[in-house]
């Protein structure tokens, strides 16, 4: 079984990678990969904290696996897909960017009920399956233009269908990492 975890939401939401996995067993279902991480694993105390947090309802030292509760509606939170997460990329998305000879170019649909954007929103909810990886598509999205604008080279911006046929936002990633270095290293503050 593969789990993909965004670190950055563990930090958000608190969890440990042991924490979110577990809670990522329960909430597909699968009682019996859960049951062989328990007994892989010594995770009793993060599964005391999971309770205290409110995802798990009803943990007690001695109870069954099989009986154990889970909050849905908070884990919910964590794991699902909703609709309005792609009209966030959409909003957010330019509309259109100068083409450098004085016109336009369009990057996406204006209006929502277009067959390119009907066909670009089932796209992405076949990519994009949790919040996690939405919200890493849309830091690194915002990385890009935030590059693009302060190099004044916004016009290169591929078109939407195109940005999520070929998941462009990998090739930004890296700017993610480096305003995390700049966040560590403030100005002044190296030796010379």
């Amino acid at each position: 079984m593969i789990v993909e975890v965004n670190t950055e939401y563990l930090i958000q939401s608190q969890l440990t990678a042991n924490q979110y996995i577990m809670l990522s067993l329960l909430y597909e279902g699968k009682r019996n990969c859960f049951e062989y991480y328990l007994l892989t694993y010594d995770v009793q105390s993060e599964l005391e904290d999971l309770s205290d947090k409110g995802y798990i309802l009803n943990y007690a030292e001695d109870t069954l696996v099989s009986n154990l509760i889970i909050s849905r509606e908070k884990t919910a939170k964590l794991f699902t897909y909703d609709e309005s997460l792609f009209w966030e990329l959409f909003g957010t998305y330019p509309i259109k960017v100068s083409n450098g000879n004085g016109g336009t170019r369009a990057l996406r649909p204006t209006s929502h009920k277009s067959a390119l954007t009907k066909k670009m929103k089932k796209k992405y909810e076949k990519k994009v399956k949790t919040k996690a990886t939405h919200n890493h598509i849309m830091r690194c999205l915002q990385a890009e233009m935030w590059m693009r604008r302060k190099s004044d080279s916004l016009q290169y911006m591929q078109q939407l269908d195109v940005y999520l046929n070929q998941e462009s936002w990998y090739n930004y990633e890296y700017l993610l990492e480096m305003s995390n270095e700049q966040k560590t290293n403030n100005y002044g503050q190296d030796l010379i």
